[in-house]
């Protein structure tokens, strides 16, 4: 239907002083905001009026700007606008950190920004408009073809131009560019957004030259853009703008820039005002029903563009969601397909529904299967007792389990397993399974505790040999005076009080030694901490490194721990051997300290459920990065340390869940502090 435009107020009057009284209402009532006092860097495409564009006094102005003012207004923001020539160099500057967001976005969810946009800001419509003297022959579309029409790059695609029987066009940067296309005829009609081109009829004055051939050809919304990842100010932009269109002022500021599309109806109502003497009587009905009925269509036609165009954003955010479910559903089957750990999912009634070919490899061929009961495949029904799968089921995880079970040669495999609830709509539809083989990587792990066990062995060997020459020595030369003194009483009493002291001295020393050396039983059980201490000091003694130590002892009779009790001599001897060399170097720097001796402490005491041990030296102590380094695998500060006493360490400790602290100040002490349970 051929339209034309006419800019007028008229029956609306009414309607705008009952909108200026809510509007006075709403600035009665206080706004609530939260004092953020932050400076937001806006960019916009200057040349799209009435939406946003610069006036001849260089004053950031439009209907967008208004609203984000309102916002800014709202949040206790504070904007600084920067108006740009091309779309393209908003979103460069926006890249390039330059500025916060972007205002007036055309909002596509088909685009990279698409994630970052607000709700809409402002919709409008696609309409062709043409001069008066050229609308009739438009509307043939056999002469539309050959008129050049011009359209703004970015609003339609030039499919769309095709599809509506245009194709010959002008492509132009701006909805400025298109209009001026149009004033100076260099294009015979132009298809843009509706109220951007009434707003430039209307402010040229030319509005009663040109005609709306074609209206509503397409919808169009515009957003606000924010930098990737800003989700809490696209929320908060969001929220505030919720709050204006609820309280009324959102659509006082879009009917104040919004051009009304007063069209041949209403030039009908004039005449029928400039004759209401002459046919008010018999018009008069007539005429109300008639503009009642005009206004009622032009509102429920605004109302169906705009939920149309809410639908079709729906639509596209709809189509959206399901691409990235459809994404992230086929990206979960290849992560769980090409695992290395086997998975099996199974169902509340314990039946499989997907597995990897990792699980494939770890249970015989042909066994596993979609539909059976995982409780009937072993190794993974001996990980999957009742109540365990009941626990699954409730909603808990079992997380690093460990079991070890026989392969079909008979060898011993240790695996590591964690079971998952699945959730489907916030109820539990089953639960995964992930097991690995572990085996290697424990032997591996046992290696390593071994060899550091062996190297520090072989230095309290060395010792303890040295210790035995003294008492064995004593024992050679009592048996070479035996014969000669026999009859002496005194030296049959010194012979009878020294040779058992000095058995018992080398008795203790070869027990202390072989505890220390006994292979690993792998059992936890309650350990004396006194004793153990008693007997690694016993051991260190005999290093030629000690005797520039003096050991401090602040033990709580009757300690105890839970942990296996080779693993925590082991433990205890690493943090003391590691303090010995470490006052040996500061010795060795400094000289001795007083008395020829530097102090190392050695306290225990409880603290609720857990034993603490502690283990003060005076040597060298360590930087913070050092202390963050120091349990690394081959790191060391050592010329000749190996890197592994501090890292098997505080393996050892996590074994038997406790928990290592380390404090130092360099050049002044380090003080490591081990915390186990007391009880199982």
């Amino acid at each position: 239907m051929q339209r034309k435009i006419r800019i007028g107020s008229g029956p609306v009057r009414g309607c705008l002083l009952c909108a200026a009284a809510l509007l006075c209402l709403v600035w009665l009532c206080p706004l609530r905001t939260q004092a953020i006092g932050m400076m937001l860097r806006v960019a916009y495409q200057s040349d799209m009026p009435p939406y946003q564009f610069s006036g001849s006094d260089r004053e950031n102005r439009g209907m967008h700007i208004e609203l984000f003012d309102a916002i800014a207004a709202d949040l206790n923001y504070t904007v600084e606008y920067l108006p740009m020539q091309t779309n393209s160099a908003c979103f460069e500057a926006l890249h390039n950190g330059e500025v916060d967001l972007v205002l007036g976005a055309i909002l596509n969810p088909y685009v990279d920004y698409f994630p970052q946009c607000t709700e809409e800001i402002s919709s409008s419509s696609i309409c062709l408009i043409a001069p008066n003297d050229e609308a009739q022959l438009i509307r043939d579309r056999a002469m539309l073809q050959r008129f050049y029409t011009a359209f703004e790059l970015g609003t339609i695609n030039y499919s769309f131009m095709v599809n509506a029987g245009l194709p010959l066009y002008l492509v132009q940067p701006s909805q400025t560019a298109v209009f001026e296309a149009l004033l100076n005829r260099r294009s015979t009609a132009v298809v843009g957004v509706k109220d951007s081109l009434l707003y430039q009829l209307r402010q040229a004055g030319v509005e009663d030259q040109y005609t709306i051939v074609y209206n509503n050809m397409a919808s169009i919304s515009y957003t606000v853009v924010t930098a990737p990842g800003d989700t809490y100010l696209r929320e908060k932009i969001n929220g505030s703008l919720a709050r204006l269109q609820a309280s009324g002022q959102y659509g006082e500021i879009v009917e104040r820039w919004r051009v009304k599309d007063e069209s041949a109806s209403y030039r009908l109502l004039d005449l029928v005002r400039e004759y209401r003497t002459a046919i008010f009587a018999a018009g008069s009905v007539i005429l109300f029903f008639f503009l009642y009925n005009l206004r009622m269509n032009r509102t429920l036609r605004i109302q169906v563009d705009q939920k149309t165009a809410q639908l079709q954003l729906a639509n596209r955010r709809l189509e959206y969601q399901i691409f990235q479910a459809q994404q992230e559903t086929e990206l979960r089957n290849q992560i769980i397909q090409n695992s290395p750990s086997a998975i099996v999912l199974f169902d509340i009634s314990s039946s499989v529904t997907m597995f990897n070919q990792s699980a494939r490899r770890i249970v015989s061929a042909g066994r596993l299967r979609t539909g059976g009961s995982v409780l009937e495949i072993q190794p993974f029904a001996a990980f999957l007792k009742e109540g365990k799968i009941r626990a699954a089921l409730r909603g808990e995880k079992l997380l690093n389990q460990t079991a070890e079970q026989l392969d079909p040669d008979g060898k011993p495999v240790i695996y590591r397993y964690s079971v998952f609830p699945l959730r489907d709509y916030r109820r539990i539809s089953g639960a995964v399974l992930s097991v690995e083989d572990i085996t290697r990587e424990i032997h591996e792990r046992q290696a390593v505790v071994e060899r550091e066990k062996n190297r520090v062995l072989n230095q309290l060997i060395a010792g303890i040999a040295h210790e035995i020459k003294n008492p064995l020595m004593s024992l050679k030369l009592l048996a070479q005076l035996i014969r000669g003194r026999r009859e002496d009483e005194e030296f049959q009493e010194s012979f009878a009080e020294i040779v058992p002291q000095e058995v018992d001295r080398i008795n203790h020393l070869v027990e202390s030694l072989i505890d220390y050396a006994r292979p690993p039983r792998g059992q936890r059980s309650v350990v004396l901490v006194e004793e153990t201490v008693q007997a690694c000091m016993l051991l260190l003694n005999t290093l030629k490194e000690s005797r520039a130590v003096e050991f401090v002892l602040q033990l709580q009779e009757g300690l105890t721990v839970y942990a296996d009790p080779n693993q925590f001599r082991q433990i205890l001897i690493n943090i003391m051997l590691n303090g010995v060399e470490a006052i040996g170097q500061k010795t060795a720097r400094e000289g001795p300290g007083e008395n020829g001796r530097r102090p190392m402490t050695i306290s225990s005491r409880r603290e609720g459920e857990w034993a603490c041990i502690s283990i003060t030296d005076s040597g060298i102590g360590m930087t913070p990065d050092e202390i963050r380094r120091a349990t690394e695998p081959f790191y060391t500060t050592k010329p000749s340390g190996t890197g592994m006493g501090l890292a098997v360490t505080k393996q050892l400790i996590d074994e038997n869940n406790g928990i290592l602290e380390i404090q130092s100040e360099k050049n002044r002490y380090t003080t490591f502090t081990i915390r186990f349970r007391r009880q199982p």
